[in-house]
């Protein structure tokens, strides 16, 4: 019998706590699920973001590739020498930033 009326005091002191706890856990869940569903918001947005980037550096990596490519591949006295390697270069990173900025472009008005 000294039991039962320690438990239902316990139970009569801890109750008021117990139910704060409980409102205290499903204030810090809510919070949680907002936090949430605005990560998984923004998510959507860096994904988009990096596919947009990649598509962006892509195209400009192989028209670089394409144009060092269509250069070299032209016939001439001097392939061999460092000046005509340095100007290939640049054409070609000149070509692939440009063809980048213009996807950039295109993209940002298409959305």
């Amino acid at each position: 019998m000294g039991y039962l009326l320690q438990i239902e005091t316990d139970y009569i002191n801890l109750s008021p706590g117990l139910t704060l706890l409980q409102n205290l856990i499903s204030t810090i869940q809510g919070t949680i699920d907002i936090y949430q569903a605005k990560s998984d918001a923004y998510g959507w947005l860096r994904l988009r973001t990096l596919n947009t980037t990649i598509a962006i550096a892509g195209v400009g990596l192989a028209t670089s590739q394409i144009a060092s490519a269509v250069i070299l591949a032209q016939p001439n006295d001097y392939q061999q020498h460092f000046r005509f390697r340095a100007e290939v270069f640049g054409w070609s990173v000149g070509i692939g930033v440009f063809f980048a900025v213009l996807i950039f472009i295109s993209l940002r008005f298409r959305r």
